[in-house]
């Protein structure tokens, strides 16, 4: 599974309220309401554990991170392994 599906799955299975309204990698996520600021902060330490990169507070972003697809681009900016 690579880095986007895993991140999908991730917010399906333990961050958004309603798993089936996360559709793919270029949806909004935070701006729609999917996810809120501390489903960010959990995102971020899924994105620590999983993928062996801290992403410094400063850049949970909502643009960084509204989408699977910028989540994976702030990943592998920050050396994912």
């Amino acid at each position: 599974m690579d880095r986007t599906d895993q991140l999908l799955s991730f917010i399906r299975d333990h961050l958004a309220s309603d798993p089936a309204s996360v559709k793919d990698a270029q949806q909004s996520l935070i701006r729609t309401g999917i996810i809120d600021s501390f489903a960010l902060v959990e995102l971020g330490l899924f994105i620590e554990e999983e993928f062996g990169v801290h992403v410094p507070d400063p850049d949970l972003t909502v643009a960084n991170f509204d989408t699977v697809q910028l989540a994976v681009k702030t990943i592998d900016k920050h050396g994912a392994r």
